[in-house]
């Protein structure tokens, strides 16, 4: 999306709610040639938009990519009357924020037709009010990935993974669904584009 998007010689717009330490914006960012766009990351955390920060910063990415220090309920309240559109939205936020958040998104606009919104953990911890809004609503053409949750291993204990316990085959599997057999964690990412 991001590339396409600077095929056209305009600016890029990327809208990342969840910034947790910078990783995402830092891959999209170094995507937006300079002066062709930015992705302004929302994190109400003090101390990971203060990482997220020194990240940006030492991928010289930061007249790219800004890290804002709010949550999304103020950022999307506050752009929502001088909305221009994105063309790329990543949620990764709270999970039980993703319906709310993009109801707002969808009433303000911060859209334009073609806009892709990418919604991640859709399976675990999972987001079925999410997934049912934007399969069903009739404003987006909507597509599942599956894949592994991140920091998940079947080899060995994953770095401070509050889901290592699912890893290790603690979840009832029949009532879940989220262990698979190879001691990996089943996820999914849910990619739709605004009609």
């Amino acid at each position: 999306v991001v590339e396409e998007g600077n095929g056209d010689n305009r600016n890029v717009r990327v809208l990342e709610l969840g910034t947790f330490l910078g990783y995402s914006a830092v891959r999209i960012g170094r995507l937006i040639p300079p002066g062709k766009g930015e992705v302004i990351s929302i994190e109400p955390n003090a101390e990971c938009a203060a990482v997220a920060k020194e990240i940006v910063a030492f991928a010289n990415l930061s007249d790219r990519v800004r890290i804002v220090r709010k949550t999304s309920l103020e950022y999307l309240r506050e752009a929502k009357s001088r909305a221009t559109p994105f063309d790329l939205i990543f949620i990764d936020h709270l999970k039980d924020l993703y319906l709310r958040d993009i109801r707002i998104i969808e009433s303000s606009e911060m859209m334009r037709r073609g806009t892709i919104v990418v919604a991640d953990n859709v399976v675990f911890p999972g987001t079925p009010e999410y997934l049912q809004h934007v399969r069903t609503c009739g404003r987006f053409d909507t597509k599942f990935y599956p894949c592994d949750l991140e920091y998940t291993s079947a080899t060995r204990a994953s770095a401070n993974c509050p889901y290592e316990y699912a890893r290790l085959g603690d979840l009832d599997r029949e009532s879940t669904n989220a262990a698979s057999s190879n001691g990996r964690i089943k996820d999914g990412v849910e990619v739709s584009r605004f009609r």
